[in-house]
């Protein structure tokens, strides 16, 4: 595994674990299943994708927070 595979990983998990957290204060009945369903409906990939493993994908935090408001 090269440094740029574990550097472009590194980057995405803060992203990843604050959006969670905004979903779980919403509703924190939200179970893992719901919240990995909600975010995977708000990833938009961004640009070329750079080859089997990497890509740039966007988690639109917005429509998110949306979502999770809906599952009260």
């Amino acid at each position: 595994m090269s440094y740029e595979t574990l550097r472009t990983s590194h980057v995405a998990t803060p992203s990843v674990g604050g959006v969670t957290k905004k979903l779980m204060a919403i509703n924190p009945n939200l179970g893992v299943q719901a919240i990995v369903h909600i975010i995977r409906q708000c990833v938009s990939v961004q640009g070329d994708p750079m080859g089997e493993f990497m890509m740039t994908e966007v988690i639109d935090e917005n429509k998110a927070i949306e979502l999770a408001k809906q599952t009260l």
